[in-house]
Order: structure tokens, then sequence, then C-alpha cells
């Protein structure tokens, strides 16, 4: 849905544009709240690390799992480099460290997630059955968000606001 200057627009526009539209049609700015790069993904997770409320987005969810990812192996690999790494614990100073700072964003971002496919956050125990757990876990992460507002809140897709010039 396209807010142009409190009126709602119902076509994209010139070449599916909806910016060229509205400043065409309405004499509006297009701002686009919610168009992120692939870093702000992240990092919106560690912005909203207690915040276990609301929905988030298949995007935000598996690019802060990929970034998390890319950080713990890139920590783990400094942490055997410098001989910060315990074979015995299997454990590495730095990754720990990152991992434990990442422990509750990482919470947040599954519960909203969880909340965006309509689950309660008790489906994060999923996770403790053995062999098949895990892989309802990830069925349940990929699984497309609801199209409408659901008990946990409205659709975390992209909303485009447009102010007047």
């Amino acid at each position: 849905m396209v807010v142009a200057c409190g009126k709602y627009q119902s076509e994209p526009g010139p070449k599916g544009n909806p910016a060229l539209s509205a400043r065409k049609y309405y004499g509006c700015d297009m701002i686009n709240l919610y168009q992120k790069n692939i870093m702000n993904y992240y990092l919106e997770a560690f912005k909203r690390y207690i915040d276990f409320k609301g929905r988030s987005s298949r995007s935000e969810y598996w690019y802060f799992f990929l970034f998390n990812s890319v950080i713990i192996f890139l920590l783990s690999f400094f942490d055997g480099l410098f001989g910060m790494y315990n074979t015995e614990m299997n454990f590495g100073l730095l990754s720990g460290l990152y991992q434990l700072a990442a422990l509750l964003p990482g919470l947040g971002v599954a519960v909203r997630r969880l909340h965006d496919t309509g689950h309660s956050a008790w489906f994060l125990l999923i996770i403790l059955i053995p062999l098949v757990g895990p892989i309802v876990f990830i069925i349940l992460m990929a699984t497309a968000s609801s199209n409408e507002k659901n008990n946990y809140g409205p659709v975390p897709k992209k909303l485009v606001v447009v102010r007047k010039s």
C-alpha cells in the first residue's frame, strides 16, 4: 500500500515505480521506511535484542543467521590463529564471547519470526526433539509470512510512506 500525502494510491505508477507516480500525481516525495540493505537486517536484530513481541520477516531472520554464522566462523578462525581456542572444551574465547553477546538478539529474532508464521514462542523448544526438531524448526523459519495481521502484529513487509515535498 502506498500512502501518498494522506491519500491511498492503488496503482504503482509508470513502469511500476510508485515514487514516480506519487511525485507526478500528488507532488510528494516517497520514503520507504523499511527498505534495508543486508547489514541493516543484522543490526535490527541487535537493536531489538529484548523485543520478543511483534514479527520479523524471513529476510530479517535469515540475514541475521547468515551474518551471525560468518562472524562466528571468522572469530573461530582468529581464535585458532592466536591460540585462544581450547581444544578440550571445543571453545574459543572470541567466538564464545560473541556467541554470548548474540544469544538474546538471536532468540529475539527467532521468536519474532515464529510470531510471523503464526506460532507461539514456545515452538522454539521443538529444537530439543532429536533429529526431527531441527528440521521442523528450519521449515518454520523458511515458511512464508501470513499476508494479514495476526495475533502478534501487522505484516512486517515493506511499507512505503510518502510525505509532502
